[in-house]
């Protein structure tokens, strides 16, 4: 009988050893070129770019809901940056960016919730088909940085103002970059390509051959949809009126203020205190903004196929829009409220004529 447990005993030395064996010889025969897979955890390296950021970008897009997919959809859609104090005059990091017209702002997908990320993923285009993820512009990659080409406004010391921006109130940015159009647009490469093949065709003749995009990209599935806003809407949308340094807002206090009321910036009307718009210059560029994001449909494949009759919401600077997409294909906007009784404290500045703080 002991000899029978001691015999047991060996044979189960003898395994573990031979696990032991199989492992170490699958990790040295593994090619010294192939990256082993790592578990990175995305809340974790977010946070690290987030600490890397040289400021924040204020929007009109308070939520993702809304937010536009792409830039230069929404072309009201303004934004700040104002550069952190990584420099000892930071006013002198945007010197000289005035002069482009174009800037490219890389960001943080800083609202990404996934512990992983995919290999494949199913743009929105694409209805419900599949492409590798560095084919497509998807927010989940396994390194959540962005990049977005915006309209330069105007700077004022340290702080950048755009406009035709498709980010969410307070992504962080790591970085900003003028658009040179002879570098940054493959189309125009066609001077060099001329000097080189003694090519006599014009540019616009070339484009097609420099630059490409797969069709699904283009295809009809993608055009824009039609938008109606009914009266109810249109005449809450009237009510709003905007502040009168509303798209000047400023970054150095840009926080919303949740307090439900305040002597300060109550109006003679209490009933419509709430109703005030901050970011947009004129209450037609507020509607604008919310026809321009509706057109491109901005519901998930998702949404569209499991939950194409329920009510779609989204918010816009201090509208809060409710509305339906029809079996027709059409998006009808059927309510439009403050988003909250927000109260907002403006303040005056001289370098900029005025500012609004939202605090």
């Amino acid at each position: 009988m002991a000899l029978l447990l001691q015999l047991q005993n060996s044979v189960a030395v003898m395994r573990r050893e031979l696990q032991n064996l199989r492992k170490q010889e699958k990790t040295e025969s593994r090619p010294s070129n192939v990256t082993p897979r790592v578990c990175q955890n995305q809340p974790s390296l977010v946070s690290s770019l987030c600490e890397a950021a040289i400021g924040t970008v204020r929007t009109c897009f308070r939520e993702k809901n809304g937010t536009p997919r792409q830039p230069g959809l929404v072309r009201g859609a303004r934004g700040v940056i104002r550069v952190a104090e990584r420099f000892t005059n930071p006013a002198h990091s945007l010197e000289g960016l005035e002069d482009y017209s174009h800037a490219w702002v890389l960001f943080v997908f800083h609202l990404n919730e996934q512990e992983r990320v995919k290999a494949k993923v199913k743009p929105p285009r694409m209805g419900g088909e599949k492409r590798g993820v560095f084919a497509t512009r998807s927010p989940h990659r396994p390194c959540p940085i962005g990049l977005s080409l915006v309209k330069i406004d105007r700077v004022v010391n340290d702080t950048l103002h755009i406009s035709g921006v498709d980010l969410v109130d307070g992504t962080p940015v790591l970085d900003i970059k003028p658009y040179i159009p002879a570098y940054d647009n493959p189309a125009l490469h066609s001077h060099s390509l001329r000097e080189t093949t003694g090519s006599k065709t014009c540019p616009c003749q070339l484009q097609d051959s420099l630059v490409r995009v797969p069709p699904w990209v283009d295809s009809q599935e993608t055009s824009c949809i039609d938008v109606e806003i009914s009266k109810k809407a249109e005449d809450q949308l009237s009510l709003f009126h905007c502040h009168p340094t509303a798209g000047n807002f400023s970054s150095d206090n840009c926080k919303l203020h949740a307090e439900k009321t305040s002597s300060e910036v109550e109006p003679a009307n209490k009933e419509l205190s709430s109703y005030v718009l901050h970011t947009f210059r004129s209450v037609s560029d507020a509607r604008e903004a919310i026809v321009e994001v509706l057109k491109q449909d901005p519901r998930s494949v998702y949404r569209r196929e499991k939950f194409s009759h329920e009510l779609y919401k989204f918010s816009v600077d201090n509208l809060n829009v409710t509305c339906e997409f029809t079996t027709e294909g059409k998006a009808k906007v059927i309510d439009i409220h403050p988003k909250e009784r927000w109260v907002y404290k403006h303040s005056s500045s001289e370098s900029d004529g005025g500012t609004v703080s939202l605090s």
